[in-house]
């Protein structure tokens, strides 16, 4: 027994060392599993892209501000016909714009005239710049302080295939969303930038980043959920601290693309009494229902859709 017991602990420690050797630790399959979910999610994500034009639906826009003590100080709901726009002098660009329906509660006329004369005068501008300041003005009537738009259009930009380098990405964990199996991927920007945002005039030379989760359908590898987070630091506040919150949630569609249900958007700002936290400052909730496709054409009368 005493010569035995070497040999067989020398095998079993030469068969652990081979195992080593030859099969991947469970951290570098959980980078191979990584990588595939997120080459997956990228090809998904233009699938969106693509799909995710020519279409409306009703928006409900909840602003609120805030004041410094945290209480809520003012508040406007407006509701409108959302669109997401080809624009007419270039195709392969595509913006949001709104007609507006209610605000807070009182309703405007003339909404079909409204659209009409909207999608005429697209047509008649001379290039795209024009073309997107019209839409600009549309977007910003009726805004409380804060607006924000474009987040439908390009969900988890982390995501895209070209930006993924600039990120360090992990697997969260898995969860059940909507009775469905999900990878939750964190993110975050693997370096800072210098920023002149408005949202930052009140921090001394803020320095950016990016940070979030998304959940991912583990079959077809679909957004159900993306919470993406806007940090600074500046000559104040030595860790990141979050100026900017998206939480979005989605659901299914007739468009073979999982669309907004939900779009929540905090802003906060810099405290006076502490420089080196922050405050809620204001917050939007857009929330949709009746996603549908539509054709624009200049000659004949536009419906616009009604409840």
């Amino acid at each position: 027994m005493r010569r035995l017991f070497p040999s067989v602990f020398a095998c079993v420690f030469a068969w652990l060392i081979a195992c080593c050797l030859v099969s991947p630790s469970a951290a570098q399959v959980a980078v191979m599993d990584l990588a595939s979910i997120l080459q997956k999610a990228a090809y998904r994500r233009v699938e969106y892209v693509e799909a995710f034009k020519n279409i409306t639906a009703v928006e409900t826009k909840t602003t609120e501000i805030f004041d410094k003590n945290g209480k809520p100080d003012k508040q406007r709901k407006v509701v409108s016909d959302f669109f997401v726009y080809q624009l007419v002098n270039d195709a392969g660009i595509v913006n949001e714009y709104r007609i507006t329906r209610e605000v807070d509660g009182k309703t405007l006329r003339k909404g079909d005239k409204q659209a009409a004369k909207l999608f005429e005068n697209l047509a008649k501008t001379k290039n795209s710049k024009q073309e997107f300041e019209r839409l600009r003005e549309e977007n910003l009537k009726y805004s409380l302080g804060y607006y924000r738009w474009g987040i439908t259009l390009q969900p988890a930009s982390a995501l895209r295939s070209d930006m993924q380098p600039a990120y360090v990405f992990e697997l969260a964990g898995q969860e059940k969303r909507n009775g469905r199996d999900v990878w939750i991927v964190a993110y975050k920007s693997k370096r800072g930038s210098a920023s002149t945002s408005n949202l930052l005039k009140h921090f001394t030379y803020p320095v950016i980043g990016e940070r979030g989760r998304i959940w991912l359908d583990s079959e077809d590898f679909q957004i159900w959920r993306w919470e993406g987070e806007e940090t600074v630091t500046d000559m104040d506040i030595a860790s990141p601290v979050v100026y900017m919150r998206d939480e979005i949630d989605y659901e299914a569609s007739a468009f073979g693309v999982l669309v907004p249900k939900t779009i929540v958007t905090s802003f906060f700002d810099k405290k006076e009494s502490a420089k080196e936290s922050v405050r809620l400052a204001g917050r939007i909730t857009y929330s949709y229902t009746g996603f549908t496709r539509f054709s624009v054409s200049t000659e004949s009368e536009i419906q616009v859709p009604r409840n």
